[in-house]
C-alpha cells in the first residue's frame, strides 16, 4: 500500500520530500556546529575526510539560516501540491515562558551575574590584598539598575513585539554588565536605561504634545555635545565604532540590528511607545560614544536601549515569516541560534575584568610586606 501511494504521487512531490529531508539533516548539522562553536569559541576535530575546524562562527550561522530558509521554501512548495485540506485558521504560537517564568529567568540571570561580580571584586583578598577591586556599594547599584532595565524592557516590548523577541532583548540587557565594568558613569547609564523603560512611556501619555515632536529629539543632542566640548573629551568616529562593536552590539547582535531595521520597515507599525525614549537615548549615545574615557562607555550603554528594541522587532518579524504547524523547523532553528548567540556573549564576557581601566590605582600592600628586605644576590 505504501509503495502504491508513493507511485501515485507526482515526481516533483517526491523530489521535494527528499530535498526537505536532506535539508533537515544539513541544517541540523550546521546548527549543532554553530552551538558548539559559540559555547567553546571554536572547535577542531578529526574526521575520516580530514580535519574540521572553525574559529569564527559567523559563516556557520549564515549557513544555518540559509538551510532553514531553503527548508521553509521547500515545505511551502510541498504543501502547494498536497491534496489534503489545510486548516484556514491561523495557529497562535505558544510562548516559551509564562510571565512568571520570564521574570524569574531575568532575575536569576541578574543574581548570578551579581554574585560573579562580587566574587571577582573580593578575589584579590584571597591573595592578601586588604581592599576589594571595586567599591562594595557600586556593585549593588549596578545590578539594581541593570535588573530594573531588563525587566522594564521585557515589560514594554512584550506588549508590541513577539514574546520571544522581548525575552531575548531583556536577556541582552541583563547580561550586558559582562562587557562593561563597575564605575559611576556605567551605573548612571543603567539608571538612564531603567528610567527610559519605566518612566518615559508614562511621560508620553502626560505631555504628548511635547514628547511627540521629533525636533526635540534632535535638539536634545545639543546637551551632551556641549558637555563633551566643555569637558574637552573630544570626539572620534573610530572610538564610536569600537564602542558599538565591543559593547553596544557585541558579537552577532550587530547583524540582528540590521534584521530589526528590515523588520521595522516591513511592519511600519506606529504603536511602539518605547521607540521615542529609545531614540532619545540613542541620540545622546551617539554623541557620548565617540568621547574619551568613561563618557564613551556611558554612550555605549545609552545606545543599547534602541538596539534591544530593534532586535526584538527583528526577531518578531523573522518568527512571523516562518509558518506554524508542520513547518516549525525554521522557528526552532531561529530560537536555538538566539540561545547560542547569548551563550557566546556570556562566554566572552566571563573572561573580562570588572574594574574600570580609568580607575585610580589600588592601595598598596601592607607595610610589613613592603618593608621586608630583599634577598642578597649571590656573588
Amino acid at each position: 500500500m505504501q509503495q502504491e501511494s508513493i507511485r501515485s504521487r507526482p515526481a516533483l512531490v517526491i523530489l521535494l520530500m527528499g530535498a526537505g529531508r536532506m535539508l533537515t539533516v544539513v541544517t541540523g548539522s550546521f546548527l549543532l556546529l554553530f552551538l558548539v562553536s559559540s559555547l567553546f569559541g571554536g572547535f577542531k576535530m578529526q574526521t575520516p575526510l580530514g580535519s574540521l575546524s572553525c574559529r569564527h562562527a559567523g559563516r556557520l550561522l549564515l549557513w544555518t539560516l540559509a538551510g532553514a530558509l531553503a527548508w521553509t521554501g521547500t515545505a511551502a512548495g510541498l504543501r502547494c501540491f498536497q491534496s489534503a485540506p489545510r486548516p484556514t485558521g491561523t495557529m497562535a504560537s505558544k510562548p516559551l515562558f509564562s510571565r512568571a517564568g520570564a521574570a524569574s529567568l531575568l532575575l536569576t540571570t541578574t543574581l548570578l551575574l551579581w554574585a560573579r561580580f562580587l566574587y571577582r571584586s573580593y578575589e584579590p583578598a584571597f591573595g592578601g590584598r586588604p581592599v576589594p577591586t571595586v567599591p562594595f556599594l557600586s556593585t549593588h547599584l549596578l545590578f539594581l539598575f541593570s535588573g530594573l532595565a531588563a525587566l522594564g524592557a521585557w515589560q514594554r516590548l512584550r506588549r508590541t513585539e513577539e514574546e520571544s523577541g522581548a525575552i531575548f532583548a531583556a536577556l541582552f540587557i541583563a547580561t550586558s554588565p559582562l562587557w562593561f565594568h563597575v564605575s559611576m558613569p556605567v551605573i548612571a547609564g543603567y539608571a538612564a536605561l531603567a528610567l527610559g523603560w519605566w518612566v518615559a512611556p508614562f511621560l508620553l501619555k502626560i505631555e504628548p504634545a511635547v514628547f511627540r515632536r521629533r525636533g526635540l529629539l534632535f535638539l536634545s543632542v545639543i546637551l551632551p555635545a556641549l558637555v563633551v566640548a566643555w569637558r574637552s573629551w573630544g570626539w572620534a568616529g573610530k572610538r564610536l565604532e569600537e564602542q558599538f562593536a565591543l559593547r553596544a552590539a557585541p558579537g552577532f547582535t550587530g547583524w540582528m540590528i540590521l534584521v530589526g531595521l528590515v523588520g521595522w520597515w516591513a511592519t511600519r507599525r506606529a504603536n511602539r511607545p518605547w521607540m521615542r525614549p529609545a531614540l532619545l537615548l540613542l541620540s545622546w549615545g551617539l554623541v557620548l560614544g565617540g568621547a574619551r574615557g568613561e563618557a564613551g562607555f556611558l554612550g555605549a550603554l545609552l545606545m543599547m536601549s534602541a538596539f534591544a528594541g530593534l532586535m526584538a522587532a527583528g526577531i518578531g518579524w523573522l518568527l512571523s515569516a516562518t509558518p506554524l504547524g508542520r513547518g516549525t523547523l525554521g522557528r526552532n532553528v531561529i530560537m536555538v541560534c538566539l540561545a547560542a548567540i547569548l551563550l557566546g556573549l556570556v562566554r566572552d564576557g566571563l573572561d573580562r575584568g570588572i574594574r574600570s581601566p580609568f580607575a585610580p590605582p589600588l592601595t598598596s600592600l601592607p607595610a610589613a610586606e613592603s618593608t621586608t628586605a630583599p634577598e642578597e644576590a649571590p656573588e
